[in-house]
């Protein structure tokens, strides 16, 4: 058995030994000038168009990387990682003594793709590519714990920050000035789960090694903080896709405590939607549209199939949808939303009387995120259901959200048939 596999058995390990109640020591690192700062659980934002909300989660994270103190580790991985901003703020992390270590896809040191990152290059360059190392910079080639798609995670670890220990984020965002200034997207952030960071860390270091591994023979996280999640590739899911599976429970009246009932509300805030396992939740989501239930939809991309079943005129008729693009004066697409969540504030099978149930993370409803490193999240919280909530109504009041079929989007909407998820950034 190799070091490195090793080392992702024990972090296995210890995130089970503290599901049993085993207590371990945290870490111990010497203080910073930022030692008081306190990063918070909850739920950030990026709107590229709104004052004050664009590059929310960039500065977050950024803030974290200066305020890891010498001795702890932060690792990343992202599909693509190039903003300035991060690039010098993880290069002077290594220099005061911070382990750096960070996994990419394979497009950013390719020059001849068209999204190569000449930042990230230059963390290669700073950083090295030896995993013996405390720093370190590595793509991976297709997925890299499977044998095609894209490492396509957006994984922010770090060991600790400021005065906590053990953040772990998710999400859709990268860390690029494109994800900045022309993506909507969505990070959570949980702080002081030591569960899950140590089993996200030991998926980070299976992920180093770039090579295939056994899908994860259990539902990751089963924890108060960060809930359950699936991490992905996982390309035969099938019946076991956990969007499925909480659609399969949803029940479209809720009984209220006073009395009476309400329609379920779902929320749904998804770039790309297409192709089989997309047609398989469409036909989910319009079946409870029909039987009554409060659906809106928010999307930059839907596969041709999966806009049938949305947006047929049988049954109740079109549940309510949105294209949200940014176009320029010649209806060339120059932003677009970027989200993967979905919210359920109503009645399941096991709660008629409701829960507040998110999915989120970095995973498109489509077959290509079944066959990339995904992160899919999944728990039951009030307040992130509120909070995404809320985002969802500020982002389909903005005028570059409009109805299905009205939006200057040619040039986008010709890749649909594709929908590969291909645009920068993503």
């Amino acid at each position: 058995m190799d070091t490195t596999r090793s080392r992702v058995l024990l972090r296995l390990l210890t995130g089970l030994a503290l599901l049993a109640g085993v207590a371990l020591a945290g870490p111990v690192h010497s203080a910073t000038p930022t030692a008081g700062y306190q990063p918070r659980s909850g739920v950030l934002f990026n709107h590229p168009y709104v004052a004050g909300r664009r590059g929310r989660i960039e500065r977050t994270v950024v803030r974290m990387i200066k305020a890891s103190p010498a001795g702890s580790t932060i690792r990343i991985a992202a599909y693509s990682i190039g903003s300035p901003r991060v690039v010098r703020s993880l290069i002077r992390a290594d220099r005061r003594g911070v382990r750096v270590r960070l996994i990419g896809n394979s497009h950013l040191i390719d020059p001849t793709e068209d999204f190569y990152s000449p930042g990230f290059v230059k963390l290669q360059a700073t950083l090295g590519t030896d995993r013996s190392r405390d720093s370190w910079a590595i793509v991976c080639h297709r997925s890299c714990r499977g044998t095609g798609g894209n490492e396509h995670m957006k994984l922010y670890l770090f060991e600790r920050t400021g005065a906590a220990n053990w953040v772990s984020a998710t999400g859709s965002a990268n860390l690029t000035t494109f994800a900045t200034g022309n993506q909507w997207n969505h990070l959570r952030v949980v702080v002081g789960d030591q569960v899950a960071y140590d089993a996200l860390t030991g998926v980070f270091e299976e992920m180093s090694l770039d090579r295939p591994a056994p899908m994860l023979p259990w539902t990751l996280l089963p924890t108060a903080l960060m809930g359950g999640a699936m991490v992905f590739p996982a390309p035969r899911l099938g019946a076991r896709d956990p969007v499925s599976t909480l659609l399969s429970q949803v029940r479209c009246q809720t009984t209220l405590p006073q009395g009476g009932t309400r329609p379920s509300v779902l929320r749904i805030s998804m770039y790309t939607w297409a192709d089989d396992r997309g047609l398989r939740l469409a036909e989910q989501v319009r079946d409870l549209w029909d039987a009554g239930c409060d659906v809106k939809v928010e999307t930059a991309i839907l596969g041709p199939r999966v806009a049938g079943r949305l947006l047929a005129r049988s049954g109740r008729g079109p549940i309510p949808t949105k294209q949200v693009l940014a176009t320029d004066a010649n209806g060339a697409v120059v932003g677009y939303l970027h989200g993967k969540w979905l919210t359920v504030d109503g009645a399941t099978a096991a709660a008629p009387l409701g829960v507040h149930a998110v999915i989120a993370g970095s995973a498109n409803w489509s077959d290509l995120g079944l066959s990339s490193d995904e992160y899919t999240g999944s728990y039951d919280s009030a307040v992130d259901l509120a909070a995404f909530n809320r985002d969802f109504d500020l982002v389909w009041s903005q005028p570059q959200a409009l109805p299905w079929g009205s939006a200057r989007a040619t040039s986008l909407r010709a890749r649909t048939s594709a929908a590969t998820s291909v645009f920068e950034g993503d």
